[in-house]
């Protein structure tokens, strides 16, 4: 379009020059405007071409860009299906792990029982002995009665201690067995005037592993049925650590659900 409109000018410019008197001037002038003319034929030829090899460019990035939108979309496809497989993988080792340790627990829970369940058993057959003793010996003196009393509490002591660990190990263990354990005669403990002491708490204030920090930790607080020993189990951290970090527990054996225990934390 630029093209005829400068050709058009130059026709112009000659008519008029060729009705004037004027010529030598007017022919430098149309010299002058031809040299332009071809300037511009020359600069508007070379934006043409250049024009046509930017639109080449254009298509072949969009080609190579359509080219990459596809690869990535395979590699991530690819990825996807690595990604899924390995969580397949992985849910399974857990499920394989969790089921272990769970069997392993229910049997170190049952040989437990076992062996208190005996203990128990020997107990009561050495408290039974000590009551048949203390009644064949009533016309002994006071003081053989007195220090008799002293050990016969001592053991009723022991039976209602393990008593109690069995019921804590059936609470947080429950597997389907029942404990043989019996309790002493009542008649027997308001004879004697036994009373339940409580537990010596001992705490050495040092942490059991060099892990466990006792500056940072959780808060925990404590469901029905649960110890220091399962909730220690948990953390992964030993029950002194939670009797040395918790100076208001008074009772290691009994617990209040609904009670906040500081757990120190343990670096892995």
């Amino acid at each position: 379009m630029l093209r005829y409109v400068i050709s058009f000018l130059i026709c112009l410019l000659m008519f008029g020059c060729a009705t004037t008197e004027e010529i030598n001037p007017a022919d430098v002038k149309i010299a002058q405007l031809r040299s332009s003319t071809r300037t511009l034929e020359d600069r508007i030829s070379v934006l043409n071409q250049t024009q046509d090899d930017l639109q080449t460019q254009l298509e072949k990035m969009k080609q190579e860009n359509g080219q990459m939108q596809q690869v990535l979309q395979d590699n991530w496809s690819k990825l996807r299906g690595t990604l899924g497989s390995l969580k397949d993988r992985q849910k399974r080792e857990i499920d394989t792990t969790v089921k272990s340790i769970m069997a392993s627990s229910i049997s170190d829970q049952e040989r437990l029982n076992a062996k208190l369940t005996k203990v128990v058993k020997a107990i009561q057959a050495q408290n039974s002995g000590l009551q048949q003793k203390v009644m064949e010996d009533l016309s002994i003196s006071g003081q053989e009665v007195k220090s008799m009393r002293v050990q016969l509490n001592a053991c009723m002591d022991k039976i209602e201690r393990i008593e109690k660990q069995i019921k804590i190990l059936n609470s947080a263990y429950p597997s389907g067995t029942t404990s043989t354990t019996k309790k002493a005669p009542a008649s027997t403990k308001k004879s004697s005037g036994w009373k339940r002491p409580k537990t010596k708490i001992k705490r050495t204030g040092k942490p059991s592993n060099s892990k466990i920090d006792y500056n940072q930790g959780y808060e925990h607080i404590v469901a029905p049925g649960e110890t220091l020993w399962k909730i220690a189990r948990d953390y992964k951290v030993s029950v002194q650590d939670i009797l040395n970090t918790n100076p208001k527990i008074n009772d290691e054996t009994h617990l209040t659900p609904g009670q906040k225990l500081f757990v120190p934390y343990r670096t892995e």
